[in-house]
């Protein structure tokens, strides 16, 4: 990314700003999300929500909540003792986190509860999701979410995750192995038909520095 990027997002994090990190499978969305979490003010306190280990924060005060997968349960019924990142997102809120991070939305309902938990007032967290644009990550995402919030319009739905999300951080993994920050967007509402507003802040060009929109 360029300088330029790098000090906008530092103050984005600061200011506590909710962060959607979007990108392909090998794009670097963990690597940039650890990064962003050593911007946190160290006396706020972080709650970790993953699969599989992998951002090992270094937050002073922090917890780290990990899924436990039946190859993990000696004993017992495992379907009736599993628990997945819906489950640990809704009782990380219980531990009181100022921020909450959670490693990645895959299944509705990690989407569901994830977007509870940030509409509910933990300003400056962040999360990731498999998607190569900023639209195709609030399609996923919306997609996700429908299915465990189908009483909701279509205006609704997409209402209530433009007030979860503020920037929407898109990157990419280019044939010759370099990962680039491609596009940072900031969410604003949705328009009267119902559209999402998307405004570029950065978008990069392959082969040149990245440019202010």
């Amino acid at each position: 990314m360029s300088p330029e990027m790098a000090d906008f997002l530092a103050r984005m994090v600061r200011a506590k700003a909710n962060i959607l990190v979007a990108g392909e499978t090998g794009a670097g969305k963990t690597t940039l999300l650890r990064s962003l979490t050593d911007l946190f003010d160290p006396a706020e306190r972080v709650g970790v929500v993953e699969d599989t280990a992998e951002l090992a924060l270094e937050n002073p005060d922090r917890f780290n909540l990990e899924t436990i997968h039946p190859h993990d349960l000696a004993t017992g019924e495992a379907e009736s003792r599993l628990l997945d990142v819906g489950d640990l997102v809704a009782n990380a809120l219980r531990m009181r986190p100022d921020r909450l991070i959670v490693g990645e939305i895959r299944l509705p309902k990690e989407a569901f509860y994830t977007l509870r938990a940030l509409h509910s007032g933990h300003d400056g967290s962040a999360t990731t999701i498999h998607a190569s644009s900023a639209e195709d990550a609030l399609f996923r995402l919306e997609l996700l979410a429908r299915q465990s919030m189908r009483d909701l319009t279509v205006a609704d739905l997409r209402t209530y995750i433009a007030r979860v999300f503020d920037l929407i951080l898109v990157l990419r993994r280019l044939r010759s192995g370099r990962r680039v920050l491609r596009q940072v967007a900031a969410l604003d509402g949705i328009g009267t038909d119902a559209a999402y507003r998307i405004v570029d802040v950065f978008r990069s060009v392959t082969g040149r520095r990245a440019r202010t929109l």
